[in-house]
């Protein structure tokens, strides 16, 4: 915190007067947060002065537009100065000559217009990009298909799995699960199937709800592809059985459609269906729906 303040000292001016807050207040969805004046507005866009920069904004990238300081007065917004540190507080008032008046946990300090890079809300930054990692639980039930359905019947599945968002692309994220397969094989009772499987794969979470009004923003639909092995072990408690325990390791696809629901900030719950396929010397497919809770840090 004092190395902190040490490098703010050049910076902050605690005892200059501020006028009124006039300056124009647009705020993206992204979150950025622009204040200055705004020199040109069409209806495509508005070209802005701010912190000693002009900025032109589509017009469709724009959540707030405002002269009120009211607008921004309840939210805490994180600032990047130009050595990359970050301060976080609230905006008590700006001025174009003299600077930002900001409130932060060990006191309010005003900041030069040039040594603000970017000011932002992080709350709305998480809603449009999505949260960085997340990680969940499920339980479901699975019905083999075609084939398959002659010797096995259905049987439940558990599934945990870990998510990261790879920010190559809004609403693209990496992630990686482990599930638990238990078979009811219908032709003999003596017989049991467990899969064990590992499975990376590519989600698509369609992140555009989160700027919608009402309970919409609560849901998040989501499509996931990944592909990986399945630990396949049979036990086989036949009298006439060869062998009373065979293992094998096979290629797995899965495919799935879904959707979270925000409960709280840190917790969702998920609903998905999709296929889960063994690839051997032919595909043994089966349906799946699962329901179960993720977890954001």
């Amino acid at each position: 915190m004092r190395a902190m303040l040490r490098r703010l000292l050049p910076l902050v001016l605690l005892t200059v007067p501020f006028s009124p807050m006039s300056a124009d207040i647009i705020e993206l969805k992204d979150g950025t947060i622009y204040l200055g004046t705004a020199v040109v507005e069409n209806p495509t866009g508005i070209t802005i002065t701010s912190f000693g920069r002009e900025e032109t904004i589509p017009q469709s990238e724009i959540l707030l537009l405002s002269k009120d300081l009211a607008a921004l007065s309840s939210t805490e917004v994180e600032i990047r100065l130009p050595d990359r540190s970050v301060l976080k507080g609230k905006i008590r008032n700006y001025d174009e000559d003299i600077g930002l008046l900001l409130e932060t946990y060990f006191g309010t300090i005003t900041l030069p217009p040039r040594a603000i890079e970017v000011i932002q809300d992080p709350v709305r930054r998480t809603l449009f990009f999505g949260v960085p990692f997340q990680a969940g639980l499920t339980a479901g039930f699975q019905a083999p298909l075609a084939d398959m359905a002659d010797n096995f019947g259905g049987s439940f599945t558990l599934r945990a799995n870990a998510e990261w968002n790879t920010g190559l692309l809004r609403g693209l994220y990496a992630g990686l699960e482990f599930g638990w397969l238990p078979l009811d094989y219908t032709t003999s009772t003596a017989v049991s199937y467990h899969l064990f499987d590992l499975t990376a794969y590519a989600m698509y979470r369609y992140l555009g709800t989160q700027l919608a009004s009402g309970v919409l923003n609560r849901f998040i639909p989501f499509a996931l592809l990944g592909g990986g092995v399945t630990y396949i072990t049979v036990r086989d408690d036949r009298p006439a059985a060869p062998l009373e325990i065979r293992n094998e390791i096979s290629p797995v696809l899965r495919v799935a459609l879904g959707a979270d629901a925000r409960i709280t900030s840190s917790l969702s719950v998920r609903a998905a269906g999709g296929l889960f396929a063994v690839i051997q010397s032919s595909l043994f497919a089966t349906a799946y729906g699962e329901l179960g809770l993720v977890f954001t840090p």
